[in-house]
Protein backbone atom coordinates (compact mmCIF):
# COMPACT_ATOMS: atom_id res chain seq x y z
CA UNK A 1 0.00 0.00 0.00
CA UNK A 2 1.19 3.26 -0.52
CA UNK A 3 0.20 6.90 0.81
CA UNK A 4 -1.41 7.62 -2.18
CA UNK A 5 -3.80 4.52 -1.61
CA UNK A 6 -5.36 6.59 1.51
CA UNK A 7 -5.61 5.51 4.99
CA UNK A 8 -7.22 1.71 5.83
CA UNK A 9 -8.83 1.31 9.46
CA UNK A 10 -7.79 -1.89 10.10
CA UNK A 11 -9.51 -1.96 13.63
CA UNK A 12 -12.15 0.45 14.64
CA UNK A 13 -12.71 -0.12 18.31
CA UNK A 14 -11.93 2.90 20.57
CA UNK A 15 -11.84 1.29 23.58
CA UNK A 16 -8.23 1.56 24.92
CA UNK A 17 -7.73 5.13 23.44
CA UNK A 18 -7.69 8.36 25.24
CA UNK A 19 -10.33 10.83 25.11
CA UNK A 20 -7.98 12.86 22.48
CA UNK A 21 -6.84 9.49 20.71
CA UNK A 22 -10.86 8.90 20.21
CA UNK A 23 -11.75 12.56 18.59
CA UNK A 24 -8.58 12.34 16.67
CA UNK A 25 -9.41 8.47 15.36
CA UNK A 26 -13.27 9.77 15.11
CA UNK A 27 -12.14 12.53 12.36
CA UNK A 28 -10.07 10.04 10.71
CA UNK A 29 -12.92 7.64 10.08
CA UNK A 30 -15.06 10.29 9.10
CA UNK A 31 -12.25 11.52 7.20
CA UNK A 32 -12.42 15.04 8.39
CA UNK A 33 -9.11 15.89 9.44
CA UNK A 34 -8.84 18.85 8.21
CA UNK A 35 -11.57 20.41 10.22
CA UNK A 36 -9.68 19.60 13.65
CA UNK A 37 -10.90 22.20 16.26
CA UNK A 38 -7.76 23.09 17.92
CA UNK A 39 -9.37 23.90 21.00
CA UNK A 40 -11.43 20.95 20.98
CA UNK A 41 -8.15 18.82 21.05
CA UNK A 42 -6.39 20.73 23.56
CA UNK A 43 -8.95 20.44 26.17
CA UNK A 44 -9.82 16.63 25.58
CA UNK A 45 -5.33 16.63 25.95
CA UNK A 46 -6.20 18.87 29.05
CA UNK A 47 -8.36 15.88 30.28
CA UNK A 48 -6.19 12.63 29.83
CA UNK A 49 -3.37 14.67 31.71
CA UNK A 50 -5.74 15.27 34.33
CA UNK A 51 -6.57 11.76 34.26
CA UNK A 52 -3.46 10.67 34.07
CA UNK A 53 -2.35 13.01 37.27
CA UNK A 54 -0.13 14.98 34.80
CA UNK A 55 -1.22 18.54 35.64
CA UNK A 56 -1.79 20.33 38.88
CA UNK A 57 -4.28 22.56 39.90
CA UNK A 58 -1.72 26.18 40.28
CA UNK A 59 -3.00 27.45 43.16
CA UNK A 60 -0.59 29.80 43.90
CA UNK A 61 -1.13 32.51 40.86
CA UNK A 62 -1.84 35.43 43.77
CA UNK A 63 1.24 34.38 45.51
CA UNK A 64 3.58 33.95 42.31
CA UNK A 65 2.29 37.69 41.35
CA UNK A 66 2.92 38.93 44.92
CA UNK A 67 6.63 37.61 44.51
CA UNK A 68 7.13 39.00 41.29
CA UNK A 69 5.63 42.50 41.87
CA UNK A 70 7.98 42.91 45.02
CA UNK A 71 10.99 41.55 43.03
CA UNK A 72 9.92 44.47 40.11
CA UNK A 73 9.56 46.83 42.83
CA UNK A 74 12.98 46.59 44.42
CA UNK A 75 14.93 46.72 41.25
CA UNK A 76 12.36 49.47 40.47
CA UNK A 77 13.53 50.83 43.73
CA UNK A 78 17.77 50.21 43.06
CA UNK A 79 16.94 51.69 39.34
CA UNK A 80 15.83 55.08 41.05
CA UNK A 81 18.30 55.48 43.59
CA UNK A 82 21.45 54.28 41.27
CA UNK A 83 19.94 56.93 38.72
CA UNK A 84 19.59 59.76 41.31
CA UNK A 85 23.11 59.15 42.55
CA UNK A 86 24.50 59.43 39.30
CA UNK A 87 25.29 62.82 38.53
CA UNK A 88 27.04 62.98 41.88
CA UNK A 89 28.76 59.82 40.56
CA UNK A 90 29.06 61.62 36.97
CA UNK A 91 30.85 64.76 38.59
CA UNK A 92 33.36 63.14 40.41
CA UNK A 93 34.92 60.99 37.80
CA UNK A 94 38.47 63.45 36.90
CA UNK A 95 38.55 62.10 33.62
CA UNK A 96 35.66 63.26 31.21
CA UNK A 97 36.38 61.62 28.42
CA UNK A 98 35.41 57.99 30.40
CA UNK A 99 32.60 60.27 32.17
CA UNK A 100 30.70 60.94 28.67
CA UNK A 101 30.86 57.31 28.05
CA UNK A 102 28.62 56.42 30.45
CA UNK A 103 25.79 58.53 29.50
CA UNK A 104 24.55 55.79 27.36
CA UNK A 105 24.30 53.92 31.11
CA UNK A 106 22.93 56.87 32.08
CA UNK A 107 20.31 56.91 28.78
CA UNK A 108 19.52 53.54 29.68
CA UNK A 109 18.65 53.81 33.46
CA UNK A 110 16.37 56.58 32.90
CA UNK A 111 14.44 54.47 29.81
CA UNK A 112 14.09 51.20 31.81
CA UNK A 113 12.84 54.03 34.65
CA UNK A 114 10.47 55.43 32.78
CA UNK A 115 9.10 51.90 30.85
CA UNK A 116 9.47 49.65 33.39
CA UNK A 117 6.26 50.52 35.31
CA UNK A 118 4.00 50.16 32.66
CA UNK A 119 5.79 46.79 31.28
CA UNK A 120 5.41 45.33 34.96
CA UNK A 121 2.02 46.33 35.07
CA UNK A 122 1.44 44.91 31.67
CA UNK A 123 3.36 41.17 32.08
CA UNK A 124 1.80 41.07 35.57
CA UNK A 125 -2.07 41.42 34.06
CA UNK A 126 -1.06 39.46 31.15
CA UNK A 127 0.28 36.75 33.86
CA UNK A 128 -2.94 36.45 35.73
CA UNK A 129 -5.05 36.38 32.71
CA UNK A 130 -3.19 33.62 30.97
CA UNK A 131 -2.91 31.63 34.83
CA UNK A 132 -7.30 32.44 35.32
CA UNK A 133 -7.76 30.78 31.19
CA UNK A 134 -5.11 27.81 32.25
CA UNK A 135 -5.16 27.07 36.00
CA UNK A 136 -3.19 24.30 35.36
CA UNK A 137 0.81 23.47 35.58
CA UNK A 138 2.76 20.46 35.25
CA UNK A 139 3.50 18.25 37.96
CA UNK A 140 7.08 16.82 37.96
CA UNK A 141 6.65 13.63 36.29
CA UNK A 142 4.56 15.87 33.53
CA UNK A 143 8.10 17.97 33.11
CA UNK A 144 10.10 15.05 33.20
CA UNK A 145 7.54 13.33 29.94
CA UNK A 146 7.97 17.14 28.42
CA UNK A 147 12.12 17.05 28.61
CA UNK A 148 12.53 13.56 27.39
CA UNK A 149 10.10 14.61 24.42
CA UNK A 150 12.39 17.93 23.54
CA UNK A 151 15.13 15.84 23.51
CA UNK A 152 13.65 13.40 21.24
CA UNK A 153 12.41 16.29 18.59
CA UNK A 154 15.86 17.60 18.95
CA UNK A 155 17.49 13.80 18.35
CA UNK A 156 15.22 13.92 15.01
CA UNK A 157 16.08 16.70 14.31
CA UNK A 158 20.11 15.70 14.33
CA UNK A 159 19.11 12.84 12.80
CA UNK A 160 17.09 13.58 9.15
CA UNK A 161 20.34 13.51 6.74
CA UNK A 162 18.51 10.61 5.61
CA UNK A 163 20.11 10.68 1.72
CA UNK A 164 23.44 9.83 3.42
CA UNK A 165 21.66 7.29 5.15
CA UNK A 166 21.22 3.15 4.61
CA UNK A 167 18.03 1.80 3.60
CA UNK A 168 18.24 -0.21 7.23
CA UNK A 169 18.13 2.86 8.83
CA UNK A 170 15.04 3.94 7.81
CA UNK A 171 13.29 1.01 9.46
CA UNK A 172 14.37 3.21 12.36
CA UNK A 173 11.88 5.91 10.82
CA UNK A 174 9.17 3.68 11.27
CA UNK A 175 8.64 3.77 15.07
CA UNK A 176 9.68 7.67 15.18
CA UNK A 177 7.90 8.66 12.22
CA UNK A 178 4.68 9.49 14.00
CA UNK A 179 6.65 11.45 16.62
CA UNK A 180 8.11 14.01 13.76
CA UNK A 181 4.77 14.40 12.91
CA UNK A 182 3.85 15.27 16.31
CA UNK A 183 6.99 17.19 17.00
CA UNK A 184 6.70 19.50 13.91
CA UNK A 185 9.80 17.47 11.83
CA UNK A 186 7.99 15.94 9.68
CA UNK A 187 7.82 17.87 6.31
CA UNK A 188 11.91 17.59 5.46
CA UNK A 189 11.19 13.74 7.10
CA UNK A 190 8.82 12.41 5.12
CA UNK A 191 10.26 14.00 1.92
CA UNK A 192 13.32 12.47 2.86
CA UNK A 193 12.13 9.19 3.31
CA UNK A 194 9.76 8.68 0.36
CA UNK A 195 12.88 9.90 -1.51
CA UNK A 196 15.02 7.21 -0.35
CA UNK A 197 11.84 4.29 -0.68
CA UNK A 198 11.52 5.46 -4.87
CA UNK A 199 15.50 5.28 -5.41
Amino acid sequence: MTIKDGIKIINDSEENLDENEKYIFKKLKSNTLKSINMLEFEEKVKKDCLDYNLLEENKDIKKNIIKKLILYVFVYILIVVSFSNFPDFFNSIPNKTIAMLLLPVIFILFLIMIILPFATIVYIRSYYIMNKQNPYIRNKQARNINKKLEGLRNYMKDFSQLSESQYNEIVLWEDYLIYSVILGQNSKIVKEIMEKINE
